[in-house]
């Protein structure tokens, strides 16, 4: 599955950790990773790790419109960032999507409960 295009969605207070490890690996093995959010700019871990998030026209966006341009979801935990990310119904949507097209969904630890708002489990 390398150079498949994988978007990793994640909010401010996510888990460190979960995030490092799954971005790192996933680009060792080839993959093209776009880390999303919903706030923008630098996105900062619960434990300081701090990454920038995919621009488009300037301001960040999650490409809900864009379904079909993305081959793999991550959804990374963090009890905080999570209880962000759940309120926001186009992230809900784009993963009740992503899941009827039977692309893969990867959710570490707390992010399983956007599956769970989605309705897919």
């Amino acid at each position: 599955m390398s150079n498949s295009s994988v978007a990793i969605v994640i909010h401010d207070n996510f888990t460190d950790a979960e995030f490092i490890i799954a971005y790192y690996m996933l680009k060792a093995y080839g993959f093209d990773v776009k880390v999303y959010s919903l706030n923008g700019g630098a996105i900062r871990g619960v434990n300081g790790w701090l990454h920038k998030t995919q621009i488009a026209n300037g301001q960040i966006t999650i490409p809900i419109s864009g379904h079909g341009e993305v081959d793999i979801l991550v959804l990374i935990g963090g009890v905080r960032s999570i209880e962000y990310l759940r309120q926001c119904k186009p992230l809900i949507e784009w993963i009740r999507q992503h899941n009827a097209q039977g692309k893969l969904i990867a959710s570490i630890c707390h992010a399983i409960s956007l599956c769970i708002d989605a309705d897919i489990l």
